[in-house]
């Protein structure tokens, strides 16, 4: 599904980003009780003056961590974006995570080339959170709304630079617990 959402993962599909391929392996969720609604929670986007610090809450491997690390994991992608840093998006992402990596490459290689990458801040409201059991344990399920704005990527030259209008988008994160930390195993756009 070709979106724009994550700017410069933006660039992962021909500037578009593909968030879940045919290829992408789904995580299968096995039924859980305990679903419970979330409040609202917007994301701001990076500091300007540096690295975006994680929360306490985003450690917390909880229904409120989980919403907390989604928010952070955009605050991560508008510094990386920004920046061309993509060394703390990496952190809290799973090896795994197809998604993830692909738009770590794609911003590394706007900035590899000479690149840069302006625009594009989101805001993140999270909609639903619930608890959910994959068959290697116990994650949270995050559904959300992922707001951009306009966004330019400029490579040297003009032939490759990219303009994205602002774009909303619905996504799915699984958030699970790797050796105490939890991470974004992966995500979907809808």
């Amino acid at each position: 599904m070709p979106l724009r959402t994550l700017g410069a993962l933006a660039l992962a599909t021909t500037l578009g980003l593909s968030a879940c391929s045919g290829d992408d392996p789904e995580p299968t969720f096995a039924p859980s009780p305990s679903a419970s609604a979330t409040s609202a929670v917007a994301s701001p986007s990076a500091p300007s003056d540096g690295e975006p610090t994680r929360p306490a809450l985003a450690r917390q491997f909880s229904a409120t961590g989980a919403d907390a690390l989604v928010t952070y994991f955009w605050q991560l992608a508008d510094y990386a974006q920004a920046t061309g840093d993509v060394r703390p998006l990496k952190k809290v992402s799973a090896a795994e995570c197809a998604p993830c990596t692909s738009g770590r490459k794609a911003i590394s290689a706007v900035y590899d080339d000479g690149g840069q990458i302006e625009g594009g801040e989101t805001t993140v409201n999270i909609l639903e959170t619930k608890r959910v059991r994959l068959r290697e344990g116990p994650a949270f399920q995050v559904l959300a709304r992922v707001k951009n704005q306009a966004q330019r990527i400029d490579l040297p030259g003009d032939s490759k630079d990219g303009e994205f209008p602002s774009s909303t988008i619905r996504a799915t994160f699984v958030v699970i617990n790797e050796n105490g930390v939890p991470i974004i195993s992966y995500w979907n756009a809808q």
